[in-house]
């Protein structure tokens, strides 16, 4: 009731959904609808590179056809993305899909099935955060006890991260 399949596009990646079918379940199940959601920090800056953090390339190495590689277009100021060796096109708008920041998040994952698997996203863990062509690691932590607590991202120094403003996409990393 939540999801639906479209045709054409190969399991698992064929489910979709909407904003009122999600909307219309939350309230069936009495779901809170208020967003208490604080966002993140953002700072426009120029991050300092040197040769130990440029970073131009991201490569995810996911089974063919879904290995992933990101390229930073300095001339835009975001990386862009390719999947399967091709570059993934956004069907909204033609345009191929890109970030201003990309944060490639380490976590552990099991298998539920052939198709399926479930991903840790509680907790906490290692994460590369990639923006304006550079690379910087930190962690990553959400409140296990709290489903809907904030993904928060820490820098080295244990300082939340400020991000560029801009689309932030976050690649989950299994071990």
């Amino acid at each position: 009731t939540v999801f639906y399949r479209k045709k054409g596009v190969p399991m698992p990646h064929n489910g979709f959904t909407d904003l009122g079918k999600i909307v219309n379940q939350a309230e069936k199940l009495n779901y809170g609808l208020t967003n208490n959601f604080s966002g993140y920090l953002h700072e426009e800056k120029e991050l300092k590179k040197n040769i130990s953090n440029i970073a131009t390339e991201i490569k995810i190495d996911y089974a063919f056809p879904y290995n992933v590689l990101w390229v930073y277009d300095d001339g835009v100021g975001e990386y862009k993305r390719s999947r399967g060796d091709k570059p993934e096109i956004d069907q909204n708008n033609d345009s191929q899909v890109s970030a201003k920041v990309v944060i490639v998040m380490k976590t552990k994952s099991k298998y539920l099935s052939k198709d399926y698997i479930a991903v840790e996203t509680q907790g906490g863990g290692e994460a590369v955060i990639y923006q304006n062509g550079t690379a910087s690691t930190g962690k990553w932590k959400k409140d296990p006890a709290t489903l809907d607590s904030k993904l928060y991202f820490y820098d080295a120094s244990g300082n939340e991260v400020n991000f560029l403003p801009g689309k932030i996409w976050v690649e989950i990393v299994t071990k």
